[in-house]
């Protein structure tokens, strides 16, 4: 089914640092589905990561309202993973 990943429809996962993020990570690159992983800083566990194809180190905390610019301007379309427990 999988012709090659730059063919799929990356998933997006926002807050690589987070444990839960990390464990989607996990599923979605065992299904090879590519990810492109957002953290704010470069030595995000999820960044370590062998299914991940792209990293992406956010300027602003994703609970920031800037953060919506950022994902607009610098990221890829795809399917949006989005956990931050500050607005649960």
């Amino acid at each position: 089914m999988k012709q090659g990943s730059q063919l799929q429809t990356p998933a997006i996962v926002c807050d690589a640092e987070k444990l839960s993020q990390i464990a989607i990570i996990q599923e979605l690159g065992r299904l090879n589905i590519p990810i492109v992983a957002i953290a704010g800083r470069p030595d995000a566990l999820g960044f370590r990561s062998r299914y991940i194809s792209r990293r992406l180190i956010a300027p602003v905390a994703s609970h920031d309202p800037d953060y919506i610019r950022f994902l607009l301007s610098s990221v890829p379309r795809g399917v949006l993973f989005y956990s931050n427990d500050a607005n649960a």
